[in-house]
């Protein structure tokens, strides 16, 4: 018999039940994300959106958009590499520094539609 918590399960059940892969442990496991995934996550999210300003809301409160968060309030540690790599991707630790970020954007944006319909 193998006692799992405290319930007692032949070899036979629990070797069953691993076949099916049974969450034995009610606590849920999440997988940590590493700061290169958030470094690459952000790159992308520069690249699509022009601007490393994440919003509170994007992709409904993923796990990149509170890990963004908690290393713009500081709450997590973060080396003086992975500093230096946020800044030379031109992070923004500020509201004012997000504000601008999405502001240049949207400047740049209505800039180039104004040059399209000059143009036709």
């Amino acid at each position: 018999m193998i006692k799992s918590n405290e319930i007692k399960l032949t070899e036979q059940q629990n070797h069953r039940l691993k076949a099916v892969a049974f969450p034995f442990s009610l606590r849920r496991v999440r997988k940590r994300r590493t700061f290169e995934q958030d470094i690459q996550d952000l790159i992308q999210f520069k690249q699509k959106f022009g601007h490393t300003a994440v919003p509170d809301d994007y992709d409904n409160s993923s796990a990149f958009t509170n890990r963004i968060n908690a290393i713009r309030w500081g709450r997590i540690s973060l080396t003086a590499e992975q500093r230096q790599a946020l800044n030379d991707i031109g992070f923004a630790w500020t509201a004012e520094e997000r504000k601008k970020q999405r502001d240049e954007v949207a400047a740049a944006l209505r800039r180039k539609e104004a040059a399209d319909y000059i143009e036709d």
